[in-house]
């Protein structure tokens, strides 16, 4: 863990926060801010690892800075609330924040609930040969270069690097986006591959990533 965002207008949770983060992870670093702006631009410009949010804002609510959120990344969201919250709380989780934490906080609480997160997060990053894919933040790096996806792109490229080195059936892929396979699904599977790979080949200014084998898929290959 690199980076940990708390959004907190509360000085005194916030510094709880920070505490229970430098003694646990003392090599992390920690940013807080206590505005729900400031705080959406933070994640999208220093991309942290995990997110503590409070829901009260001086200036925007937490809902709102998870709706945004999710517009760019994935980032794991630890919603801060009062035990009282439960309607918060379940529209808090259906906007996408991945859990909550009641204040004040609980240390051994609070450390098992990111370290979960942490662990799914692992589970969500892949490789294959140079290329690795992060399916929590949706970016592929290929050559030292980070490439975001849409969230259309990140099903497929996910699909893409866990059949590599083999094929990804057209079947697999119109599958995952549609539900079904059947011809149009097929037609619109090969207008969305064209777009990523251009996206890829440009960004990583290599080509032949994403290779059709005729009559049966897509596979990735290792540049």
């Amino acid at each position: 863990m690199n980076k940990i965002l708390i959004i907190e207008d509360d000085l005194k949770t916030a510094d709880a926060f920070s505490s229970i983060f430098r003694l646990t992870w003392p090599d992390a670093e920690i940013m807080v801010t206590s505005n729900g702006e400031q705080g959406i631009q933070k994640i999208e410009d220093q991309q942290p690892e995990i997110v503590i949010l409070d829901i009260g804002l001086p200036d925007i609510s937490g809902f709102d800075v998870i709706r945004e959120v999710r517009r760019f990344t994935d980032v794991p969201i630890i919603v801060i609330t009062a035990r009282t919250d439960e309607l918060d709380v379940v529209k808090a989780l259906e906007l996408g924040a991945n859990d909550f934490i009641s204040k004040p906080p609980r240390k051994m609480e609070l450390i098992a609930r990111i370290k979960a997160l942490i662990r799914k997060k692992t589970i969500d990053d892949f490789s294959f040969g140079n290329i690795s894919f992060d399916k929590t933040q949706r970016t592929i790096n290929i050559k030292d270069k980070k490439i975001s996806l849409s969230v259309y792109e990140s099903l497929l490229f996910e699909k893409l690097i866990l059949a590599a080195p083999n094929t990804a059936t057209y079947a697999q892929l119109t599958e995952c986006l549609w539900g079904e396979d059947n011809e149009e699904n097929i037609k619109k599977l090969k207008v969305h591959i064209q777009y990523l790979r251009a996206k890829i080949e440009k960004a990583a200014n290599t080509s032949s990533i994403i290779v059709n084998r005729s009559g049966l898929g897509y596979f990735l290959r290792n540049p």
